[in-house]
């Protein structure tokens, strides 16, 4: 009895396509993301993530000020390059069905650019406070967690998932002009560059559909 069960088991797992592509249509909608993934079934316990990404309109907000400080929603471009581990396992004990739900393990290096904008160092109210004309460039290395459950036909390949990570690195502040009474141009500077930790959360979600 043992023997068949694996061998219904083995047989079960052959049948299944080892490598999928697809593309996010979460991040398309949430972050402006193009972007390829490549999963690849290892085995019937792991798997392989490999994904490239593009985001036009990635998720950010910037503190203007000191005392007084506001919010502003100022969208930044990304690239991001994501290397993950599927750890499978099975919705039923002792069922001959592939395993179609995991654990998601994610390593990603992101590469963050903001356009040009005008920050200040204190309450808007005041015209004595300087502003800058800046741009930020952080390069973070994220670390994920996650759940995710695959769906596979022979033309459809659907994956869905929810991760949070953490990501840490390099803020770099390019400082283009300073200035006072509301304006941030008496001051041109060449190369003035400001450089600070970055670290923050991340949230991803997926609806992947491919092949």
């Amino acid at each position: 009895m043992i023997g068949c069960k694996c061998a219904s088991t083995f047989a079960q797992n052959d049948s299944i396509r080892k490598n999928h592509f697809s593309i996010n249509l979460a991040s398309g909608l949430i972050s402006g993301e193009v972007g390829l993934y490549y999963d690849h079934r290892i085995s019937d316990k792991y798997g392989f993530l490999l994904s490239y990404g593009h985001r036009f309109y990635n998720f950010n907000f910037i503190i203007n000020g000191g005392s007084g400080y506001g919010y502003r929603y100022f969208p930044q471009t990304a690239d991001i390059i994501r290397i993950g581990l599927k750890k499978y396992w099975r919705n039923r004990p002792n069922s001959t069905e592939a395993r179609h739900s995991y654990f998601l393990y994610r390593v990603s290096a992101w590469n963050l650019h903001t356009p040009k904008y005008t920050t200040r160092q204190g309450s808007n109210g005041l015209n004595g406070i300087e502003r800058s004309v800046v741009a930020v460039d952080k390069n973070v290395v994220n670390c994920g967690f996650g759940v995710g459950r695959e769906i596979s036909k022979k033309y459809l390949f659907m994956d869905l998932f929810a991760s949070v990570g953490i990501s840490a690195g390099l803020k770099k502040i390019h400082v283009y002009s300073t200035g006072y009474s509301g304006s941030a141009t008496d001051k041109y500077y060449d190369n003035r560059y400001i450089q600070t930790l970055a670290l923050f959360p991340t949230i991803e979600l997926g609806v992947k559909i491919g092949l």
